[in-house]
């Protein structure tokens, strides 16, 4: 509906923030992971009637490791953060409020990008691992990452196993991007994005963690 308004009132350029379709990308292997697939459907639609848009995707939120994936507290006193991707695996961290619009502005003001490119928003490629282990350093608390079954993690997540199945693989096998090159997308930044760190080190930890 947003995109059919603003084809009805001619904006000049609408910014959309989509993301990849992990069905498309594994040829139809991977089917269920509906927010992903879901954008970019709306991408494509946008694409299809032809009205003037950038598409500013969106990287993996640094406030995940806050509510969504907060460190729970073990029997042994230590903190765990359980995931069922394959914890080597890298993804484009983003503080999303700090950051996402340094890529919005860079969209609309840079001639390089514009109606009918794409900006792929990054603050830092980094592995799950390396990002819980940051973690535990910069705060000084014992708090490591394991990886779990879809299945036990759909359990807390209250999500089907197969959408966390099938977002392990795509991540494993095509990136979060589809393997594309971000590095154009940081070369016309007003500044630099933080870094994990760097959120890491403004967040109250002992309140997060109580």
């Amino acid at each position: 509906m947003l995109v059919r308004v603003s084809k009805a009132v001619g904006v000049d350029l609408l910014v959309w923030s989509g993301l990849e379709s992990p069905n498309e990308l594994s040829g139809g292997k991977y089917t269920h992971v509906a927010h992903f697939d879901a954008k970019a459907a709306v991408t494509q639609y946008a694409h299809d009637i032809g009205i003037p848009f950038v598409n500013v995707q969106a990287g993996c939120y640094t406030i995940n490791y806050i509510e969504h994936w907060r460190p729970r507290k073990q029997d042994d006193g230590s903190y765990a953060i359980k995931l069922p991707y394959n914890l080597d695996d890298v993804c484009p961290i983003i503080d999303m409020v700090a950051d996402y619009g340094l890529f919005v502005r860079e969209a609309i003001e840079q001639p390089a990008f514009g109606a009918g490119t794409e900006v792929l928003s990054c603050g830092e490629m980094l592995s799950f691992r390396d990002a819980v282990a940051q973690l535990a350093k910069i705060t000084g608390k014992n708090i490591r990452i394991e990886q779990i079954t879809a299945e036990q993690f759909a359990v807390g997540a209250r999500i089907p196993a197969i959408y966390a199945e099938d977002m392990k693989l795509t991540l494993h096998e095509y990136g979060w991007y589809g393997k594309k090159d971000i590095g154009p997308s940081l070369e016309h930044l007003a500044r630099k994005p933080r870094t994990w760190a760097e959120f890491v080190r403004e967040q109250d930890w002992d309140t997060i963690l109580a």
